[in-house]
């Protein structure tokens, strides 16, 4: 079965699954490697068009949702 889950705020529409993308892009320039995450957790904020998020609670940053 495919999953599909979509973030709509206002006439704008994102599938979820760019934010793990754009978080592995964002540790792996950093000098890391994928396989060291332990943990990925999102802390979704349309209101701020911002998605923040936390990889092994250390290391963290925010992606723009639009």
């Amino acid at each position: 079965m495919k999953e599909n889950i979509f973030i709509q705020v206002s006439n704008d529409e994102k599938e979820i699954g760019f934010l793990k993308t754009e978080a592995k892009k964002l540790w792996k320039s950093a000098g890391n490697k994928v396989k060291d995450i332990k943990s990925l957790d999102f802390y979704i904020k349309p209101h701020e068009n911002k998605c923040y998020y936390s990889i092994n609670k250390d290391f963290n940053g925010s992606i723009n949702l639009f």
